[in-house]
């Protein structure tokens, strides 16, 4: 049984069916008829290529219906100090000589060159002029020496996912999860009631209910150890806008005061978006900056989200917390 859908819940449904198979267990996932909190996009790195072989899914076929790009890797502004530029690339930087790392070669004839390690990357540089071609599979070439994530649309990779798990056997149930039932001996999650009454029982519960931590954190009381002081960042507000004429290769996350932005470009559209600290600016504020900042006009209504940066802690009578 998993709690929550959105690209968390569907992913999880979609490979517990593919893994499991309908023949040897059922897999069901509760999802909120009114769940569209979250960025409009979801970055994917070039481990989900390991995703997309293990659900044989097409990639063409999958970037088609989820406004999907590549992504070379993203470029962050101003992060040490303002005028910062690093590109983290999706692949190798430069190549070994005599079995030396290149970065050991980089760092002692940096002295009086002004380049910077990542122009040696192919990834980089190609990235950087706006260009994108798949890695080639002879290995002694240098464009076999980077590899690739993707950007898609939160919303449609979602309804992908969803659809997929669905040809799978797996049933969705709507609704909301209005209590949790446990069971008097061992303290393990008995039941789920829904919020027309209906109780759902499951042998394993997956725990998707993203932010509200419906399972672990509120019901089961595990505890909660909070990481503020160190990720001050605790909201974040989105839009959808009209998408650039030549799409980048790569995402932009830009430090700002209060936090950082993101532009992440999709077909058709970009995401917009700033996360910050409560501490240091205001909802409205957040919001008015991203707005009088967009590269091009908004297509929707910004989402807003917030969190509690930390981690949930088991207590000890609780260690085996999903039977």
């Amino acid at each position: 049984m998993i709690v929550g859908g959105g690209v968390a819940g569907w992913l999880a449904a979609a490979t517990l069916a593919r893994l499991l198979k309908p023949t040897f267990c059922s897999v069901s996932l509760i999802e909120s008829p009114l769940q569209t909190d979250g960025a409009f996009s979801a970055i994917a790195l070039p481990s989900f290529h390991r995703l997309n072989s293990l659900l044989g899914i097409d990639e063409s076929d999958l970037l088609r219906r989820t406004c999907g790009v590549f992504s070379l890797g993203a470029q962050f502004a101003d992060w040490g100090r303002v005028g910062d530029r690093y590109f983290h690339t999706f692949g190798s930087i430069g190549t070994k000589l005599d079995a030396v790392p290149f970065h050991h070669y980089w760092l002692k004839l940096r002295s009086g060159n002004d380049s910077a390690i990542e122009d040696y990357s192919t990834a980089s540089a190609a990235a950087r002029v706006g260009r994108f071609a798949p890695p080639t599979s002879e290995r002694t070439s240098f464009l076999s020496s980077y590899s690739y994530g993707y950007h898609f649309h939160a919303g449609l990779l979602a309804a992908y996912l969803r659809e997929y798990a669905a040809d799978h056997g797996v049933t969705r149930i709507e609704g909301n999860v209005a209590d949790v039932h446990l069971r008097a001996q061992g303290g393990f999650v008995d039941s789920l009631q829904l919020n027309d009454g209906s109780h759902i029982s499951a042998d394993l519960y997956v725990d998707c209910a993203g932010p509200a931590g419906l399972l672990f954190q509120r019901v089961l009381n595990s505890g909660y150890e909070n990481w503020s002081q160190w990720l001050p960042c605790d909201r974040a507000v989105s839009v959808l806008c009209a998408g650039a004429r030549e799409l980048a290769p790569c995402s932009r996350a830009t430090a700002q005061r209060s936090g950082w932005s993101w532009q992440t470009p999709l077909q058709h559209y970009s995401d917009c978006g700033q996360v910050y600290s409560s501490r240091f600016t205001t909802d409205d504020a957040a919001t008015t900056m991203l707005l009088a900042d967009l590269p091009a006009t908004a297509l929707e209504e910004p989402r807003r989200l917030q969190w509690s940066p930390g981690a949930g802690q088991a207590k000890s009578d609780h260690s085996e917390m999903l039977p």
